[in-house]
């Protein structure tokens, strides 16, 4: 993982403060009227590395639950299935895969729009130690349920013109269409994080796409990198996502860059940080349909970056780029390796990446390699005697 995003990680999903439209009861009318993708099509389902809640306090109930998931995808019976974002392990730093739970309904309005309900299966321990897997729902006199485990909780979306991104709330919209292919929504699915009541306002974008090919039929192209921002003991950070659609051979491509900035924002002087320069990098990826019809998932495209800004220069980027790779150590390794990465060593490892670059005529926006963590490590690394 990139050390500009240690901190960010940390956020594991653990609740949103959404509202949502219950449910119809019983499950055969679950479904609707729409024109639907049968769940054989969907990803099978994984109980690997499963994340069990123990505790919940009084502001959650289960509108359903099985003694499976596989069960309980036959009871809630959604049009799609697929394995949401990866969560970062916050004390061992180990990256989990997340099993297949997030579950999505498509049906239309009274007008023939689209709507768009998602939740997410918990892996719950009762009293009696006997794990379920159920769909939570919050109860209507609670507005902020504490739950011990990584949960999105249920949104109902209908499709907007113009969503307010910086409302953070969940919202659909119609992100692109093609006059013979078809049209692409993007679904974004906002959790409230890490200490979101408190004074570290974590918050984190789960973005979703799906398509609706010219014969109507829907299709789940799958879930981009997620999207977070924050501020934490004098710094500010946040991974923001912009997105386009390109068509090639009848489907659509979803281009997906994300701009990641830390910056120092320290409300007194004891605070870490200080004088801390403001570092922007972009990191571009994409996002297509998977294997016989199933959720692709985004891949990387190239390594992070930087645009130059006005008056830029080679010492400037080193500065503001070393600073920040060591100012995010978590660990004592980190610590040790990061005392060692010293300007000069990063100057070589950026020029070393851009050998075409005139450094005494650079422009504004203009891109800059940045190297990567295993980059970074093997120059820190001794030469073996």
């Amino acid at each position: 993982m990139d050390r500009t995003a240690t901190i960010i990680a940390v956020a594991a999903f653990l609740l949103t403060c959404t509202t949502w439209a219950k449910p119809p009861a019983g499950a055969p009318t679950i479904r609707g009227e729409a024109q639907t993708q049968p769940l054989a099509a969907t990803q099978p389902a994984d109980e690997t590395y499963p994340d069990v809640c123990e505790e919940l306090n009084g502001g959650l109930k289960f509108h359903m639950q099985a003694d499976t998931l596989d069960n309980l995808l036959k009871q809630a019976k959604p049009d799609f299935t697929w394995t949401g974002a990866l969560i970062e392990g916050v004390t061992t730093g180990e990256t989990r895969p997340r099993t297949d739970r997030d579950l999505m309904w498509i049906t239309t309005d009274v007008k023939g729009n689209p709507t768009f309900r998602m939740e997410r299966a918990l892996m719950w321990e009762g009293k009696n130690k006997a794990v379920k897997w159920v769909l939570p729902e919050q109860r209507d006199d609670y507005q902020h349920p504490n739950i011990d485990d990584g949960l999105s909780l249920p949104v109902h979306l209908t499709v907007e013109k113009k969503p307010a991104r910086d409302q953070f709330r969940s919202y659909a919209v119609l992100k692109g269409q093609h006059p013979k292919w078809g049209e692409v929504y993007e679904l974004c699915w906002v959790p409230e994080v890490v200490n979101c009541r408190g004074s570290h306002h974590w918050w984190q974008e789960r973005l979703i796409y799906v398509w609706q090919d010219a014969s109507k039929k829907w299709h789940l192209i799958g879930e981009g990198p997620p999207a977070s921002s924050g501020h934490d003991s004098g710094l500010y950070e946040a991974d923001s996502q912009g997105s386009e659609i390109r068509w090639r051979d009848g489907q659509p491509t979803i281009l997906i860059m994300i701009t990641s900035i830390v910056k120092s924002i320290p409300r007194n002087k004891s605070e870490l940080y200080q004088g801390f320069p403001t570092l922007e990098t972009r990191q571009d990826s994409s996002l297509t349909l998977g294997k016989d019809g199933l959720a692709g998932t985004y891949k990387c495209e190239g390594g992070k970056y930087l645009m130059t800004d006005k008056g830029d220069s080679l010492d400037k980027i080193v500065a503001r780029f070393t600073a920040w790779q060591g100012g995010l150590s978590e660990t004592e390794d980190d610590k040790v390796a990061e005392a060692k990465l010293t300007p000069r060593i990063v100057r070589k490892l950026i020029q070393d990446k851009n050998p075409k670059i005139d450094w005494a005529k650079l422009k504004p926006r203009q891109r800059i390699e940045l190297p990567s963590d295993a980059e970074i490590d093997k120059a820190l690394t001794p030469p073996k005697q």
